[in-house]
Order: C-alpha cells, then sequence, then structure tokens
C-alpha cells in the first residue's frame, strides 16, 4: 500500500546517511566538472581557477571592468554566446549592432589556472532612462499594488531587461500560475506549464541582481530601529543596569551593518553564485523526465503494493539522476566564497585564508555527494525484501529497529570495503597542511561568532530572564574552542575513528549480537494488563520472580558481550594513544572556569602548571593502567568466568526455590536472607584473588605509588593546603585497605557455602565493610 511504499523508499534514503556538505550551485559556464577518480588517490590534483572579471560597465559602446587574479587575458561573451579574446580590461563593441546586447567576461586562467566562471553581466540599453521609466509606468498601471522600488527596475535595466521583456515575463508568470490551477496535480501538465515558464524568462539574473541591489536598503529601517532601542535603554540606564544588553545590542547592529555593507561590495559574486544556483536548478528540472514523476504517482497510489524490483528501480532512476546532475566542484566553492566572504564581513574576520580553500571544499562536496549517492544505489532487491520481511514482521517496534539497524549496518560495512578509493580520494582533498590551517580559521571563526552573537545573546537572555548561567556556558564554549589545538584534534580523531571500526568489525563478525543482547535487556517491564513482559520479544512472565531472573541474565549478558568487544577495541590502544586522549581533554578544560566554580585562590598559569604535572603522571603510568585492564579481560576470557557467574546464579536459585518456594521474591522471608549476598562475596573473593597476582599488585601499587608522589609536590602541597604527613597517611591508608582487602580475599576464597559458621560470616562482613567503606558492624549470629 501507499504507506507502506513510502516508509520504504524513506529508509532507502536515510540509510544513505547525511551527505556531508550539500550546497546547491549552478552548473559551471566555462569549465566542465572534472571528476576526481584517479588509479592512485594521492596523485590527486585538485585544479584551481583564475579570477572572475568584476565591476562590468558601459560607457557609450565601450565594455570595461577590473582586473582578476591570475588572469593572462579575457573572454568576452555577449548573450552567452563567446565573441572574441582580450588582453587589456576593455572591449569596443561600436561594431555589434542592436538593443539589449547582454554582455559577460571569464578570465583566462595563467599557467596552473583554469579559466574562470563568467562574470555577472550588464547590458548595453540604447536608452536605459526610458525603459526605466516605462517599466515604472506599467507597474503603476497593470499592477498598482506592486511596489518595486525604482532602484530594482534600474538593475533590471541594467542587465537587459526592457519594457517589452518585463510585459513578457509578467505575462508568463501568470500563465503558469493558470496553467497550474487547470493542471490539477497532473504531473506531466505541471511539468510542461513549468518548462513553458523557464523558456520564457531568459534573464533571471536581472532578477536576481535586482533583488539583491535593493536589500541593503532594506535592512535601514531595522538599523534604524535598533538605534532607537539602544538610544532609549542608554537612557534609562541607571547605575550600569542595562550595560550588558546594549553591549550585546551594539554587537548584533554592527554585524547587521557589517552585511549591509558586504552585500554591497560582493554583489557580482553573490549575483553570479545564485545564478549558478538557478541555472543548476533550470538544468536538473530539464533532465527529470516525467515518466518519473508519472511512476510515483502511480506507486503511491492506492491499489497494488509496489514490487521490491520497482522499489529499486525506482530508486536507482532517482540516484543516478542525481549523479548525472551533480553540481560542479566550481560552482560549489563560488557558493562556499559568497557564505565565508560575508561571514567575515558580519564577524569582522579575515576571509583571505578560508576562500583559498574554495576549490578544495567544492571538490570535497562532490565527492561526498557522489559517496554517498553510491551507497544509495548499493541498495539492491535483496537488501530490500530484507527490509520488507522486517517492516512487516510481527516483532515489536523495538526489535524490527534493532534489526534494521543490524540489516543496514552490515550492508554499509561491506560497501566501504569495496570502494576504498573514493573514500581514499575524499581524505586526500584536503593535504594535513591544509587541514591545520583551515581549521585554525574555521576555529578563529567559530569563536568570534560564540563571542559576538552567543555570548551576547547569553547576556541579554540572562539580563532579561535572569538565566545568566547561560552567558557562563558560551563563555566556557569560546575557551574550549580557543584552546582547542588541529594536532590535538586531529589525533583524537584518528583514535576514535579506529576505535570505531574496530567496534563495527566485531558487531559485523558478531552479526551484531550486542545490539540484540541491549534490545532484550531494556526490554523487561511491566505492562497493566499483561503483567511482567519483555516487549521486546514479546515474552510474558507468569511470577515477578521469574522475570527478574530472566532480566538478571540479559543484564549479564550485555556485559559479558561488552567485555568480549572491548577486548578488542580499548584494550588494543597503545601507549601514544592514551597519551593523545590525555592531552586532548587537558587542553580542553575550561581553567578560568574552574577556578572561578571552585573558588580557588591560584592564577591560570599555575592551575595549568598543576594540570601540566597531572598530565604528566597519567601518561606515565596509562600502560600501566593498559596492562591491568588486559590482564583483567584476560583472566575473564581464559578463566570462563562467566560460566562460572552462571553457574553460581543457578545454585542460588535453586536454594532460594527450595527455601522459599518458586516465586521466592513474593516470600518476605527472602528479603532478609544473606545466602546470595555471602554466595557473591566468596565467589568474587576467589575471582579478585586469582586475578590480583604479583604482576597485577604490583602495577597498582604503582600507579598508586606515581598519583601520591604527585600530590605531595609543592604545587600541589600549596593548592590542597595539605600537608606532606597528611597525604603520606592516606597513602598508607590505603595501601593498609588494599593489603586487608587482599588477605581477606584469600581467606574468604575458601569458604563452603553452605557450611559458614559465625566467625567466617564476621569475616565476611569485614570484608564488605571495606569495599563499602563504611564502618558497618560486624554480623553476630
Amino acid at each position: 500500500m501507499k504507506k507502506r511504499f513510502l516508509i520504504l523508499l524513506l529508509m532507502l534514503f536515510t540509510a544513505a546517511g547525511v551527505i556531508a556538505c550539500t550546497p546547491t550551485t549552478g552548473e559551471e559556464t566555462t569549465t566542465p566538472t572534472s571528476n576526481i577518480t584517479t588509479e592512485t588517490p594521492t596523485d590527486l590534483v585538485i585544479p584551481e581557477e583564475a579570477g572572475i572579471p568584476t565591476n562590468l560597465a558601459i560607457t557609450g559602446k565601450v565594455l570595461t571592468w577590473s582586473a582578476a587574479g591570475n588572469a593572462t587575458g579575457y573572454i568576452v561573451y555577449v548573450d552567452g554566446v563567446e565573441q572574441t579574446t582580450v588582453t587589456t580590461t576593455t572591449y569596443d563593441f561600436t561594431a555589434l549592432t542592436g538593443d539589449g546586447l547582454v554582455f559577460t567576461v571569464a578570465s583566462v586562467g595563467a599557467q596552473g589556472y583554469e579559466d574562470s566562471h563568467q562574470s555577472a553581466s550588464v547590458a548595453y540599453v540604447a536608452n536605459p532612462t526610458q525603459e526605466v521609466t516605462d517599466i515604472s509606468a506599467y507597474i503603476t498601471l497593470n499592477m498598482p499594488s506592486f511596489d518595486l522600488p525604482t532602484a530594482a527596475i534600474e538593475e533590471m535595466v541594467r542587465k537587459g531587461v526592457i519594457l517589452a521583456d518585463f510585459e513578457a515575463d509578467i505575462t508568463a508568470i501568470m500563465t503558469f500560475v493558470g496553467a497550474i490551477q487547470t493542471a490539477e496535480g497532473d504531473p506531466d501538465l505541471i511539468k510542461t506549464a513549468l518548462e513553458t515558464l523557464i523558456a520564457a524568462l531568459d534573464n533571471y539574473e536581472a532578477y536576481i541582481s535586482a533583488v539583491i541591489t535593493v536589500l541593503p536598503a532594506m535592512m535601514d529601517p531595522m538599523i534604524d530601529s535598533m538605534e532607537d532601542q539602544i538610544t532609549a535603554l542608554e537612557a534609562d540606564n541607571l547605575d550600569g543596569f542595562y550595560d550588558n544588553q546594549i553591549a550585546a545590542m551594539n554587537d548584533q547592529l554592527d554585524m547587521i551593518v557589517n552585511l549591509q555593507t558586504a552585500l554591497v561590495t560582493n554583489s557580482d559574486q553573490i549575483v553570479v553564485a545564485l545564478t549558478n544556483v538557478v541555472t543548476y536548478l533550470i538544468d536538473f528540472e530539464a533532465a527529470i523526465e516525467s515518466t518519473l514523476f508519472n511512476t510515483i504517482v502511480d506507486m503511491t497510489s492506492d491499489g497494488a503494493d509496489p514490487t521490491p524490483t520497482e522499489i529499486v528501480t525506482l530508486k536507482d532512476d532517482i540516484a543516478d539522476l542525481l549523479l548525472d546532475n551533480l553540481p560542479s566542484a566550481g560552482d560549489i566553492g563560488l557558493l562556499y566564497q559568497v557564505v565565508i566572504l560575508l561571514e567575515a564581513a558580519v564577524m569582522e574576520t579575515p576571509s583571505a585564508p578560508l576562500l583559498a580553500y574554495a576549490n578544495e571544499f567544492g571538490y570535497s562536496c562532490v565527492l561526498n555527494m557522489e559517496f554517498v549517492l553510491e551507497l544509495l544505489k548499493s541498495f539492491d532487491v535483496t537488501f530490500v525484501n530484507e527490509t520488507i520481511v522486517i517492516v512487516e514482521s510481527a516483532w515489536s517496534d523495538d526489535k524490527k529497529a534493532v534489526e534494521n539497524s543490524i540489516h543496514v549496518m552490515l550492508h554499509v560495512a561491506n560497501f566501504v570495503d569495496t570502494h576504498q578509493t573514493l573514500i581514499t580520494n575524499m581524505e586526500a582533498v584536503f593535504t594535513e597542511a591544509d587541514k591545520t590551517i583551515f581549521f585554525d580559521e574555521t576555529s578563529a571563526l567559530l569563536n568570534t561568532i560564540i563571542n559576538n552573537v552567543l555570548l551576547s545573546f547569553g547576556y541579554v537572555v540572562g539580563d532579561t530572564m535572569g538565566m545568566g548561567s547561560i552567558a557562563v556556558m558560551m563563555a566556557t564554549m569560546g575557551t574550549i574552542f580557543e584552546n582547542l589545538e588541529y594536532s590535538s584534534l586531529s589525533g583524537m580523531t584518528a583514535i576514535m575513528e579506529s576505535q570505531m571500526e574496530k567496534i563495527v568489525d566485531y558487531l559485523v563478525t558478531t552479526d551484531g549480537r550486542l545490539l540484540r543482547l541491549i534490545g532484550f535487556s531494556n526490554g523487561f517491564e511491566y505492562d497493566y494488563e499483561l503483567g511482567y513482559v519483555n516487549s521486546y520479544e514479546g515474552d510474558e512472565y507468569t511470577t515477578i520472580t521469574e522475570w527478574l531472573e530472566a532480566e538478571d541474565d540479559a543484564k549479564m549478558a550485555v556485559i559479558e558481550e561488552i567485555l568480549l568487544m572491548l577486548d578488542s577495541t580499548i584494550a588494543t590502544l597503545t601507549d601514544a594513544e592514551t597519551g593523545a586522549i590525555i592531552d586532548f581533554y587537558a587542553t580542553m578544560l575550561p581553567l578560568e572556569m574552574i577556578i572561578s566554580n571552585f573558588e580557588l585562590d591560584m592564577t591560570v598559569l599555575e592551575m595549568q602548571s598543576l594540570l601540566t604535572g597531572l598530565t604528566t603522571v597519567l601518561k606515565a603510568q596509562d600502560q600501566v593502567g593498559m596492562l591491568l585492564i588486559n590482564s583483567l579481560l584476560d583472566y575473564i576470557v581464559s578463566e570462563s568466568v562467566f560460566d562460572d557467574l552462571a553457574a553460581m546464579q543457578l545454585e542460588m536459585r535453586a536454594y532460594y526455590v527450595s527455601e522459599y518456594g518458586v516465586d521466592y521474591y513474593n516470600n518476605v522471608e527472602f528479603i532478609d536472607d544473606q545466602y546470595g549476598t555471602y554466595y557473591e562475596v566468596i565467589f568474587f573473593s576467589g575471582l579478585l584473588d586469582g586475578f590480583m597476582g604479583t604482576t597485577n599488585l604490583t602495577a597498582l601499587q604503582a600507579m598508586i605509588t606515581a598519583g601520591f608522589t604527585y600530590m605531595k609536590t609543592p604545587a600541589v602541597l600549596d593548592a590542597s593546603g595539605l600537608t606532606i604527613d597528611a597525604i603520606t597517611a592516606m597513602e598508607t591508608n590505603i595501601n593498609g585497605m588494599i593489603t586487608q582487602i587482599l588477605d581477606l580475599t584469600e581467606i574468604v576464597k575458601t569458604y563452603d557455602f553452605d557450611t559458614l559458621t559465625p566467625d567466617q560470616i564476621e569475616n565476611i562482613h569485614l570484608l564488605m565493610a571495606l569495599f563499602e567503606d563504611s564502618e558497618e558492624e560486624p554480623y553476630v549470629e
């Protein structure tokens, strides 16, 4: 049915993931799109364009423009057709005849540079003043409610729109509106009406430029209003009550004024970028066949369910359409440049370093889009059939979600394995040096946004709503981003990626067993009508005892599986990796906030010194800690600890049933029974005694010694107010407690569960008290 088809099609598209960057751009007009696929990924070469000519103007019959960077000449286009190539920044078109000639210019790239995109246009109109008057009169007569500023009309005429063109465009728009109403949803008629409109509007750049031209003036009332508000606040600002709010509003006002200036300064680039967006959308619409619309309508209408083959065919048609019509890297780069220029102007930050990476950003986006679309195409009929089985099964929604996640994960993992060249190319777009510069610049921009926008917002909200903590949070974020360095983030990212790959490998190898176990473990709940159930599997339990036993078993299975996964992930961390993790988190700590919140009597430099000393200690001991982790995991596996634990649970349950009946959790006497607790203490005493051999004990003591040695340094003593004697006493107590625990576990592990004496029970309680760090009274029978 319709609903099932929509769900399946949506699942296929969402399974492909989120495209890393998806700016919509236009089709390149002078240079064809390059395919970034190479036999050897490291040979990836990203071409760079010469600058685009700007400030085109016409005086008489002479076209002029501003020189562009990395250009050896200029190609002049008339009405979109290449006319000539010149080496100067002027072109005399006296020999050309006709009115409404539209000119654009592209740069000829110097060695190592490609030719640029075509510039924003300018048109030769014999009597532009008369055309502006005529269009204004036409609007007044035929469109009295349409208030079009004179500046917009002048810009339209400057781009070549004369009265006859404007009348034709208005007629085409009205015809389109009527055709859409008549179509009544028919995709063929709608497509025909849209294509007719597109064919009629051949100078959409003129209308885009007209909007960009009047936007700055439209911002004036907003600026005036903010200035009035600031003036009013300043007049009422007794004892500086509104200082933060005034400062925040001034910052916002500056940003709006800067944006207004940037729209004027960069109008040519904005118009070119937006025109390319429209060009791309028009070309993309032309590539869509009416049959595609009809197929979608037919398959989503009531009637027979679409077959998996039909679903996949439609999905592949859409993916192929998108792949065949990807925006060019150059056009994405142009849009990126506009965004960076506007951001830099608003935030008052340098734009040049980021603008240098427009090409790389464009190619990265194209590769990411290609990757996602190829992934989408990989979801074949077999995949859809298996998805249908999951969707239409009688399973619970939670189980369907888990099974579908595993289904997608296994498919994507296989896809990644078979598309390593594309992935490597994606990673090769930016060199490490590029990434460092790009990261530093974007971090600086982000920090400026936090300080100028979010922090100001936080102060305003704090002043007006009593939520000053928002400002504190924003300030903390700013500190974190300010301290963050690419080398630290890159190292951390590499570690996380490595760990994630190992997690995925483990999940794939085990067919997602951990996810199923977690899903089942989370399904235990009490249903008002059914009683004690597991909603994940739909299991019903006759007694609370049966339900709690099953829940305990499920939780134990999850813990066992997690430990097995950790053995192939966390346990593989190297000394360098653990050190990088410590450095990363040390870098991220907001020291000023810590000092303020804890009211510490020290400077930031002093706190940094303490932190440096602590990281040195941690990095010196990180492999000792990893030794203990690895040793513990190996011990659990080699000694079949979970098998023994399961056997212990069975024996305990048999005891409880014999003493209190099958539903022993409902017996009040069971609550006071200490048998299970003693059993567990004896069991885990054996495990701890077996694990804590000489090697592991030495490692643990070394970590303790290193920690207390650091605490005895002058800087820590000054900060903590403790004395060396006090710290030594703490160290002695901890070591003494560890010795006590190990001595007791060596004794307790030998006890027989069924023949415990009062003295043995007392030792068990002493051991429990040591672990709980309490003053629990010894048990007396």
